[in-house]
């Protein structure tokens, strides 16, 4: 079954918005980051290179899964390997799971 052309526009629009976004802020905290928050601004590069890697991860595999199981892929991945996509999914399954604990980090850090 294809995956339904709205939810694939906005699934890839939202991919590189992240992307975009995630690009920008980690350039801005390397060159704009001033001494006395060197330490922080690591913190926030470090969770702006996980959410590019995430969202680059995402847009290129498109997971279909229903409660238990993954049942289908689609996306840019398919085309190369579907070891890729696996591995891909992985990539993506950890940056959300880094999100959370980056959260609480940024939060405890202070």
């Amino acid at each position: 079954m294809p995956t339904p052309l709205l939810l694939s526009c906005a699934h890839y629009a939202i991919c590189s918005f992240g992307m975009f976004a995630n690009a920008a802020l980690f350039i801005i905290i390397v060159t704009r980051t001033p001494r006395k928050m060197r330490s922080y601004g690591a913190v926030l590069a470090t969770s702006a290179a996980v959410d590019f890697l995430t969202a680059a991860s995402s847009c290129a595999t498109f997971a279909k899964n229903e409660m238990y199981a993954i049942y289908a892929f689609t996306g840019p991945c398919t085309g190369v390997s579907f070891r890729l996509c696996i591995y891909l999914l992985g990539v993506t399954l950890c940056g959300h799971a880094f999100f959370a604990y980056n959260i609480t980090l940024c939060f405890c850090y202070r």
